[in-house]
């Protein structure tokens, strides 16, 4: 009991401490909005090109296999609704004449 006493202050110190490191070690304070000194852009050591834009084609996976299987997923889910009224309410009810 009276190690509970002691971990949660320190849990909360190492928290606040962890949370509080990043803001202190900055390099240089953060410029103020009334601040006159100007900044000098950064430059890229390596520019880089954007790749060639290239048309691809769906391979026929995407094209008519993947349309196939929701279709058969959504056939099978209303058959199996309609096979459980058919099967289980259906049973329960018999009508009156």
């Amino acid at each position: 009991m009276r190690s509970s006493r002691v971990v949660a202050p320190l849990l909360i110190l190492v928290l606040v401490v962890g949370w509080a490191v990043p803001a202190v070690a900055q390099e240089s304070p953060p410029a103020e909005a009334g601040s006159t000194a100007e900044v000098a852009p950064m430059e890229p050591a390596v520019v880089v090109q954007p790749p060639a834009k290239t048309e691809t084609t769906q391979p026929w996976t995407y094209r008519y296999l993947v349309p196939l299987l929701i279709v058969l997923a959504l056939v099978t889910v209303f058959g199996t609704v309609v096979q459980y009224f058919v099967r289980v309410v259906r049973g329960r009810y018999k009508p009156v004449r």
